[in-house]
């Protein structure tokens, strides 16, 4: 949620963490990642609302972009 005294539009954008083995063994590597699951735009006054289903994951959100002296918050239900 972005404050209604905000003047800019701010930018949520939902994140999963994920990794990978490549071959048996991970004989050619392995690695772990930040993945974008979800981006939108949230206008002052407003707020956005997502569903994840990447069960056993973790999750990770970024709010930017709402401007100085704008009150914001995030729920998150697990």
């Amino acid at each position: 949620m972005v404050g209604a005294e905000g003047t800019v539009n701010a930018t949520l954008v939902a994140y999963f963490w994920d990794c990978w083995c490549l071959g048996p063994f991970c004989a050619f590597g392995s690695g772990c990642a930040w993945f974008e699951l979800w981006r939108g735009l949230v206008v002052p006054g407003h707020w956005a609302s997502i569903t994840s289903n990447v069960d056993d994951r973790y999750l990770r959100w970024d709010l930017n972009g709402a401007g100085a002296d704008t009150q914001v918050s995030l729920a998150a239900n697990y």
